[in-house]
């Protein structure tokens, strides 16, 4: 089964991009979002360790993780966002690695949606990664006039994330996504036939 990573700076069309090309690939997906948002919700040692580091008080009434005063609480401060990370990452990563290996001889492709892909060095464990990219007066756009961000919290929800340049050094494929719906169909559907070609 061919693996592709599959990241994205915030507001660049990453969720896009993955919905378009698993649909030219005809590809499972391992979406890392989803996966954390199942471990937030019902994971009882994710949210012990959570609550441990954070506090009883991250906690809603049901038992389950508050993801508005998480979110809230480790964008404000870099040290409690590494300090999430260090509980999240390494649960991410085992599980999409037992899904590449369980799924190795199957035939069809595998994309691995990682928003931190480069921030957790997982493209050093993939055999190729695509980045979808933008510009910062993009995402600021999209976050704000698309999403209804304030820009101060866009802002920080930007610089959290490591800066493009970097990224672009290290990836195997790149899409530039500053334009328009359209665009980035056309440029989905040439990222398919370059993989998918001899």
């Amino acid at each position: 089964m061919p693996i592709l990573g599959l990241t994205g700076g915030i507001a660049s069309g990453k969720s896009t991009l993955t919905t378009l090309l698993a649909a030219r690939l005809q590809a499972e997906v391992f979406d890392s979002d989803k996966y954390v948002h199942g471990l937030l919700e019902g994971s009882e040692e994710t949210i012990d360790a959570i609550a441990g580091k954070f506090g009883r008080d991250i906690l809603r009434a049901t038992g389950q993780i508050d993801r508005a005063r998480l979110g809230a609480m480790v964008f404000s401060d870099p040290a409690k966002r590494r300090g999430l990370e260090a509980i999240i990452h390494p649960r991410v990563r085992a599980a999409w690695t037992e899904l590449a290996l369980s799924n190795r001889s199957v035939p069809g492709w595998l994309i691995i949606d990682i928003p931190l892909l480069f921030e957790t060095e997982a493209d050093l464990e993939l055999p190729a990664v695509l980045l979808v990219g933008s510009s910062r007066e993009t995402q600021m756009r999209r976050l704000t006039q698309i999403r209804g961000i304030k820009p101060d919290r866009a802002r920080r929800m930007i610089e959290a994330q490591m800066d493009m340049a970097p990224k672009i050094v290290r990836t195997t494929h790149l899409i530039w996504n500053d334009g328009d719906l359209p665009s980035l169909h056309r440029q989905a559907e040439l990222c398919a036939r370059l993989l998918t070609s001899p």
